[in-house]
């Protein structure tokens, strides 16, 4: 697995495609058994050719089934923030391999909506997708609490949306695993 982004911010993405997080052929399939792919899709001409992932006709049938079986599979969860014992999440792509894949495997846990979108993010990356990862916060000038909204307008919630825009085929998606 190639994560070597000592060097940057710890919420930077290098800008050469080369220095960023991948999965080997190897984790993909670890990762296919986790979200229990079927056979089907495990034939994909994209395992074989990661071009052609832009092409539609490859690329929009196993996107959709990667997300169905993701979503399906990978639960979105708080639980490591309320019950354990530090409290702490990773957003490193290696560590949320071990934790959605390998322990995975055995416990079934999911993750929080960056933790999840930056893993799936990263293997979609890996199969050859184009990916751009992005972030969005929800202005307190639009909550419906009349307070909040006089006392807190200047002000925005935390990071909560992460969605990654798609280029297949010279159609534009959006697809966010949640």
């Amino acid at each position: 697995m190639a994560h070597n982004t000592s060097t940057l911010p710890k919420a930077q993405m290098a800008i050469d495609p080369a220095d960023r997080p991948s999965y080997s052929r190897e984790q993909l399939d670890k990762y296919f058994q986790r979200i229990a792919l079927p056979q089907q899709h495990l034939v994909s001409p994209i395992l074989k050719d990661p071009s052609l992932a832009t092409i539609g006709e490859h690329g929009l049938p196993f996107l959709s089934a990667l997300t169905r079986y993701h979503t399906s599979n990978i639960p979105f969860e708080n639980l490591e923030l309320h019950y354990s014992a530090h409290k702490t999440i990773s957003l490193d792509m290696t560590d949320l391999y071990i934790k959605f894949v390998q322990r995975g495997l055995k416990y079934g846990r999911g993750g929080r909506c960056m933790e999840n979108n930056g893993f799936f993010g990263t293997v979609l990356r890996s199969l050859g997708f184009d990916v751009r990862n992005a972030g969005g916060r929800v202005s307190r000038a639009m909550s419906p609490d009349p307070v909040a909204r006089e006392q807190q307008s200047q002000t925005h919630d935390g990071v909560s949306v992460s969605a990654r825009p798609l280029d297949i085929h010279e159609q534009r998606r959006s697809f966010a695993p949640e």
